[in-house]
């Protein structure tokens, strides 16, 4: 059985301890933060933590060939709804697989991937066109025709100084890639 991991899950090399203080600061901040909204209490009143930001991806799906400043390659799309993110900066990020599972890397090592930043206008956004545009310039590959994989992941930044929140991850896209 397959389960998606917990909210406040150790990541590799990380300890439940870590994980839980990871969460508990993704939920209420810092204390310079509580210090600064604490003139919004009144008698009565609580200091109520962040609420998480959540996402779901309704469809994802690719145009090949198309023309972009003046360079070929594929517009990615994502259909997806962010909650709990009024003006909150956010990230849309396209990673590319080998058939392997490997990430594709560029001639730097670096991950080959496409992002755009984006700010919710309003405490739940749909988006129903976000698009990102790949280069198939792009592409460390020689000729021949090469079995790759894409996928878009959904990213919350929530402090400064803290690494952001994967929200969502959609399904592997599978396609095959042909340098001539």
């Amino acid at each position: 059985m397959n389960m998606a991991p917990w909210f406040g899950s150790p990541r590799p090399g990380q300890s439940w301890a870590q994980a839980r203080a990871d969460q508990m600061f993704a939920a209420y901040g810092t204390a310079e933060l509580q210090r600064r909204r604490a003139p919004q209490l009144t008698l009565g009143s609580t200091l109520r933590a962040p609420a998480r930001p959540l996402a779901a991806i309704e469809q994802v799906w690719v145009d090949h060939n198309v023309e972009d400043h003046q360079q070929i390659g594929m517009l990615l799309h994502a259909e997806f709804v962010v909650r709990e993110m009024l003006e909150r900066e956010g990230a849309v990020t396209a990673y590319f697989y080998q058939s392997a599972g490997d990430f594709v890397r560029d001639s730097n090592g670096h991950l080959l991937c496409a992002s755009a930043p984006f700010v919710p206008p309003y405490e739940n956004t749909h988006y129903k066109d976000f698009s990102l545009f790949m280069p198939y310039e792009a592409f460390p590959f020689g000729m021949g025709t090469h079995s790759l994989a894409w996928n878009i992941v959904i990213w919350a930044h929530q402090y400064p100084g803290q690494k952001p929140l994967r929200l969502i991850q959609s399904e592997l896209v599978e396609f095959d890639l042909q340098f001539s």
